[in-house]
C-alpha cells in the first residue's frame, strides 16, 4: 500500500466556464429576448469593427442564434444525421419527418408544399422547435398575448406559419393553462371527493339533540295599520326559522318577523322550550347565527353561582358553524329548505295572508313535512308501514283526522289501571320505541350507506402562500377578489376540505375548497396534465398534410 501511495500523484487542470450569452430563464417573452441579444450582437459589432447591420438584421440573427442553440441541444443526433444525410433515429421525434439545413444553419421539416410558390419559405418549410425548450414555450406566450389569448387551436395556427413544435397541442396545453388571464376568466375551482357524512347523522338520538338550523325567505304578509279594522294593509317580509334533526329528520319551524339577533334568540327559546333536550346545534355563518351563538354563550357564563353553573354546564348547547358561503356543509338541513319552500309555494301560490295565518300555516307544514315517509313502503300487506319523522317525535304516526271527533268519554277510562297494566303498557311502549330505534338502523341507515366515495374530483391541494380568486355569486368574474391562502385545514377523513385566506385589506376568513381559483399553477402538475391525452393526440403528423 506504500508504494502504492507513493505512486499517486495530485492532477491540476484548469476549467474554463462559459456562461450562456443570453439566459432565457431571465425572460418571459421571446421577443425581449430577442432584442436584448440583438443589442448584445450589434454591441460585438461595434467592438470587433465590423459593418454595422440593420436593426432587422440583426433581430434575425438573434433568432437564429437563439433557436440553433435550442436544436443543438435538444436535437443533437437529428442535426448529426441530416448533416450527413443519413437517416434520423427510429426513436426521434422527428423520425417520420423529413429535414433539412437551411443556409443559416437552421433545421427545417420539409413539407408537401415546399413547391408552391405564392407562400413563404417558412409556411412552405416551418423551423423545427423543440416543444420542452424555454424559447419555445415563451415563443407560444408571446403569440396568445397578441392575439387576444385566444384558444390552442388559434394560436396553433399562428405558431406553424413559421415554427414546428413538437409535440404542438401538448405543449400549447401545458403553457396557456398557466396563463393567469386565461386563469382568471376560464379557470375552475378546485375540488375534493366526496366527505363521509357527519356523526351525528349516523347515529340514533332522541328527536332534535343535534339540529341543523337556518332561515328560509323572505315571504310577503299584511297587517293593518293601527287599531282600527279598517286601517289599511301593510306588506312585510317574513322569514321562517327551520330546524332540523340530524337523525331523525324531523323539523321544526318557527315564523320570524325579520333576521335579527333578538328574533333569532326568540325563535331559539321556543325552539329550547319544546325540545329541552338539543345539546348541539349546526348552522352556516350567518351574521345573525352567529350573534344569537355569542349571546346564548353569554347567557352560560354568566351565572355566578357555582351550582347553577355546574347544572347548566351539562346542557350546555354547542355551535358548529359551517364556512361562510358554502351551503354543501349544512346539506342535511338546506334539502328540507328546499321542501319547505316548494310546500309553501304550492300552498300559498299568491295569497297574501296576515302573519298569524302564516304562523298556522308554517305549523301544518311541519306536520306534513315530519309524517313523510323515510323508507320505502313494500308491496306485501304484512310490509311494515313506512318509518317517518313523526314517530320518534310523539311515538306513532300522525292520527286520522277522523279520531278527533270521537267524544272525549269514550276515549277516557275512569277507572284507575291496575299496577300489571300499567307495567305491560310501559313494556309496550318501551318496545315500540325499540323496535323504531331497530328499524332506524337496518332501514334507514342502509339507505344512506353508499358506494360514492368516489364522487367528485380530487385535486392537488393548493399551496400555502398561493394566490387564488375568490368566488363570489354576488360579483361579475372579472371582479372576484384576489386572496392569499396562509393555512389550511383537514376535516374527519384528513382531506383539505377548507382554507384561510387574506384578502388585500388585511383581514382574513376561512372559505371552502371549492371556492378557490388558484391562479399559479405548479409545473409539475401542468405537465401531468398535459401528458394525460390520449396516444393519438400525440403521435406526429407529417406537417402539410
Amino acid at each position: 500500500m506504500d508504494s502504492v501511495r507513493q505512486e499517486l500523484r495530485r492532477l491540476v487542470a484548469p476549467v474554463q466556464s462559459l456562461s450562456p450569452l443570453i439566459d432565457l430563464e431571465r425572460f418571459g417573452s421571446a421577443g425581449k429576448a430577442i432584442r436584448v441579444l440583438a443589442l448584445t450582437l450589434r454591441f460585438l459589432d461595434l467592438v470587433r469593427a465590423r459593418e454595422p447591420r440593420s436593426p432587422k438584421e440583426l433581430y434575425f440573427a438573434a433568432e437564429a442564434f437563439i433557436i440553433r442553440r435550442e436544436q443543438r441541444q435538444h436535437f443533437p443526433r437529428e442535426l448529426a444525421a441530416t448533416g450527413a444525410k443519413e437517416r434520423l433515429p427510429t426513436n426521434s421525434k422527428l423520425a417520420a419527418f423529413s429535414t433539412f439545413i437551411d443556409a443559416d444553419g437552421l433545421l427545417r421539416v420539409k413539407t408537401r408544399l415546399h413547391e408552391v410558390s405564392y407562400m413563404s419559405d417558412d409556411e412552405r418549410n416551418p423551423i423545427v422547435l423543440p416543444g420542452e425548450s424555454r424559447f419555445a414555450r415563451i415563443l407560444i406566450v408571446d403569440i396568445h398575448r397578441i392575439n387576444a389569448h385566444f384558444g390552442i387551436t388559434t394560436v396553433l395556427s399562428h405558431l406553424r406559419r413559421r415554427y414546428w413544435v413538437t409535440r404542438g397541442r401538448q405543449t400549447l396545453r401545458s403553457v396557456l393553462s398557466r396563463c393567469v388571464v386565461c386563469r382568471r376568466e376560464q379557470a375552475s375551482p378546485r375540488g375534493q371527493l366526496e366527505a363521509p357524512l357527519p356523526v351525528e347523522r349516523g347515529q340514533f338520538q332522541p328527536a332534535f339533540e343535534t339540529a341543523g338550523i337556518d332561515f328560509c325567505g323572505h315571504f310577503h304578509t299584511r297587517f293593518r295599520e293601527g287599531d282600527s279594522e279598517h286601517g289599511a294593509y301593510v306588506i312585510q317580509k317574513t322569514y321562517v326559522a327551520i330546524f332540523v334533526c340530524t337523525s331523525t329528520r324531523a323539523v321544526h319551524l318557527e315564523a320570524v318577523p325579520s333576521l335579527s339577533a333578538p328574533q333569532t334568540h326568540m325563535a331559539l327559546r321556543r325552539f329550547l322550550a319544546i325540545y329541552p333536550v338539543c345539546r348541539g346545534l349546526l348552522s352556516d355563518n350567518g351574521a345573525n347565527l352567529v350573534k344569537a351563538s355569542t349571546d346564548l354563550k353569554r347567557l352560560f357564563n354568566s351565572m355566578k353561582d357555582p351550582a347553577v353553573r355546574d347544572l347548566l354546564h351539562g346542557r350546555c348547547i354547542s355551535w358548529k358553524f359551517a364556512p361562510p358561503r358554502a351551503p354543501h356543509f349544512s346539506g342535511h338541513t338546506e334539502r328540507l329548505v328546499g321542501t319547505l319552500k316548494s310546500c309553501l309555494h304550492r300552498t300559498l301560490g299568491r295569497s297574501l295572508v296576515g302573519f298569524e295565518e302564516f304562523r298556522t300555516i308554517i305549523v301544518e307544514l311541519a306536520a306534513a313535512i315530519n309524517d313523510r315517509p323515510l323508507t320505502g313502503t313494500g308491496a306485501n300487506a304484512d310490509t311494515p308501514v313506512a318509518l317517518t319523522p313523526a314517530m320518534f317525535i310523539k311515538g306513532g304516526p300522525q292520527p286520522e283526522p277522523l279520531a278527533t271527533i270521537l267524544p272525549i268519554d269514550e276515549l277516557r277510562n275512569d277507572e284507575p289501571a291496575a299496577g300489571d297494566a300499567l307495567r305491560r303498557q310501559l313494556i309496550e311502549r318501551t318496545t315500540y320505541f325499540r323496535s323504531l330505534s331497530v328499524r332506524w338502523w337496518r332501514e334507514y341507515i342502509a339507505l344512506l350507506r353508499s358506494a360514492n366515495q368516489t364522487r367528485g374530483r380530487e385535486t392537488p391541494p393548493i399551496e400555502l402562500g398561493d394566490v387564488c380568486i375568490l368566488v363570489d355569486d354576488n360579483r361579475p368574474r372579472q371582479k372576484y377578489p384576489s386572496v392569499r391562502v396562509i393555512d389550511a385545514h383537514e376535516g374527519r377523513d384528513k382531506l383539505i376540505r377548507t382554507y384561510t385566506v387574506k384578502f388585500q385589506n388585511g383581514k382574513t376568513s376561512r372559505r371552502a375548497v371549492h371556492l378557490l381559483i388558484p391562479l399559479e399553477v405548479d409545473s409539475a402538475d401542468s405537465e401531468r396534465k398535459s401528458g394525460s391525452q390520449t396516444p393519438n393526440s400525440q403521435t406526429p403528423t407529417e406537417p402539410g398534410t
